[in-house]
C-alpha cells in the first residue's frame, strides 16, 4: 500500500499531498488529467500543413531540430 501510494502521488505531481491522506482515486484523477492535457495531437510542417500521425511529427520534430542546429 505504502508503495502503490508514493506512485501515485508521484504520478499526480501533487506538492500539497500529506501523509494522513490517502485519497489515490482523487490522484489518479488528477494524473490522468494532467496526461491528457500534456499530449501533442499535432505540428505543423514547413509549409504549414498540420501533421497528426505519430511518424509524420517523428520527421516534422527531427526535421525542425536539423535546421535549429546543423
Amino acid at each position: 500500500m505504502v508503495q502503490e501510494d508514493k506512485y501515485e502521488r508521484q504520478r499526480a505531481n501533487t506538492h500539497w499531498y500529506k501523509d494522513d491522506n490517502l485519497n489515490t482515486k482523487k490522484f489518479h484523477a488528477l494524473a490522468t488529467t494532467r496526461k491528457k492535457v500534456n499530449q501533442i495531437l499535432a505540428l505543423e510542417n514547413d509549409i504549414g500543413d498540420k501533421i497528426s500521425y505519430e511518424h509524420g511529427m517523428c520527421q516534422v520534430a527531427r526535421g525542425y531540430f536539423e535546421n535549429v542546429f546543423l
